[in-house]
């Protein structure tokens, strides 16, 4: 019982020792549990659709209607198939290239700039470079 003893002592040493970290750097496994959002389910099946325009590298401009939820990996696949781009096109909110780059993963609603487009139905342009296919 002793033994035990030294182990809860020592324990709590450590438990009051994490006590002593500032508070914005605990972690609490309930805090992770806890929505402070809309679940993936609810994101994924979001339905709402936003007017995009394509600016290509060429200026030829591509308006596509597609739902807020829809990755990013669609568009390059698109101007890859449709539109005879190579694969490596990267993409930017607005016209300024290196400004606002859009990641590959990320779907349109990962954005707020372009979810408030799409809430003020606004078009959402997209500025995209890369090469065309030879």
């Amino acid at each position: 019982e002793s033994g035990s003893s030294e182990e809860s002592s020592s324990g709590s040493a450590s438990s009051s020792s994490s006590e002593e970290v500032p508070k914005r750097f605990s972690l609490s496994l309930s805090s992770l549990t806890k929505s402070n959002g809309p679940s993936y389910h609810d994101v994924a099946s979001n339905f709402a659709t936003v007017d995009i325009v394509i600016v290509c590298p060429n200026g030829d401009e591509i308006y596509w209607t597609y739902t807020i939820g829809e990755s990013l990996m669609t568009f390059k696949r698109r101007l890859v198939t449709e539109h005879n781009m190579k694969d490596d096109v990267k993409m930017y909110l607005g016209e300024i290239k290196d400004i606002h780059y859009l990641l590959d993963p990320m779907s349109l609603n990962d954005f707020p700039e372009i979810v408030k487009m799409a809430n003020e139905k606004r078009q959402v342009r997209i500025l995209v470079s890369g090469e065309y296919q030879s």
